[in-house]
């Protein structure tokens, strides 16, 4: 129940923000389709907005994750575009983040990825080095080509992007809940590849 949450929670769909457009020529790229720079800027815009108005801080860009195109987008087609903060990594992970009982102890070391408790309570304890001290906002934008005449759409692109803040927010910034089993797929999802992204830099 959302009015038991710890103050600091918010639910992840409502840091969610989307725009919507149609494709011009001038976006193709050179097989006539819609140039992949283009997406990712378009995508990277609303990102940033995201996490400027989540944070309520200036953010600081700090890394592109995970990008994927899973179909071509062609010119003339309705895309929107919708974004959501995952997750946030704070120097105190563990404390706030930790699963009631746990007293802020070890995380569960085989968490179950469609658990959606695994994702809201931080079980999967992993993602931005956060030594610095700086709490990170960890954003996924979505591409969907829109099909009006069908009531339908398929999702086209998926960006993953990384911003601090000031550590001067670190004890206060708010802390994204799934509120649906798909959305703690999406977090456990993003947490697993940013762990292993963390563990091949190392």
């Amino acid at each position: 129940m959302p009015a038991l949450a710890p103050p600091r929670r918010v639910l992840l769909n409502r840091t969610s923000l989307s725009n919507t457009f149609m494709t011009q020529p001038q976006q193709r790229n050179t097989a006539g389709r819609i140039f992949g720079g283009f997406l990712m800027r378009r995508a990277f815009e609303l990102a940033f907005t995201t996490a400027y108005l989540f944070g309520g801080r200036l953010p600081r860009f700090e890394e592109v994750d995970e990008v994927a195109f899973h179909l071509p987008v062609e010119v003339g087609e309705l895309v929107q575009f919708e974004s959501a903060v995952l997750y946030v990594s704070t120097p105190e992970d563990g404390g706030d983040d930790a699963a009631p009982g746990a007293g802020g102890g070890a995380a569960n070391p085989n968490p179950d990825p469609d658990d959606p408790d695994a994702a809201s309570l931080g079980l999967l304890r992993c993602g931005s080095d956060t030594s610095d001290g700086r709490p990170r906002a960890h954003v996924e934008v979505r591409a969907r080509v829109m099909k009006p005449e069908d009531c339908s759409s398929v999702v086209s692109n998926t960006f993953n992007f990384t911003f601090s803040y000031n550590e001067a927010i670190a004890g206060s910034i708010r802390l994204p809940l799934p509120a649906n089993l798909e959305e703690a797929r999406r977090v456990v999802q993003r947490r697993r590849m940013d762990s292993l992204q963390e563990a091949a830099a190392h």
